[in-house]
């Protein structure tokens, strides 16, 4: 559903986050299956569009178990897109052409 339109395919979604601050939108996500943070390994790691901010959410038999916050401001990372390397370790691709290991 987009405003009142129905839509055929729609599928609802599973979590939804304040935005009263810089936030607007999700933009990219992947689930880390690496070994390097196993706290949050089968986590969705996702950023948000306008404020950067990474999040993570956590969903065990299609319900929302645990949602956090990787304390990421906006001025460090505005991410469009994560990726995995070999080893499943998420690489989160910047606005501005950078490239970040995403790390504790």
């Amino acid at each position: 559903m987009e405003g009142i339109h129905h839509f055929r395919y729609h599928v609802p979604p599973v979590h939804e986050y304040d935005r009263t601050g810089l936030g607007c939108s999700v933009t990219d996500g992947l689930v880390h299956r690496g070994e390097a943070l196993p706290d949050l390994r089968g986590s969705y790691v996702f950023s948000d569009y306008c404020d950067g901010t990474l999040r993570t959410l956590r969903m065990e038999n299609g319900e929302v178990t645990g949602v956090g916050d990787l304390e990421v401001s906006g001025g460090e990372v505005i991410s469009f897109v994560f990726v995995e390397d070999g080893d499943g370790e998420l690489h989160a691709l910047g606005s501005g052409g950078a490239v970040s290991r995403v790390s504790r």
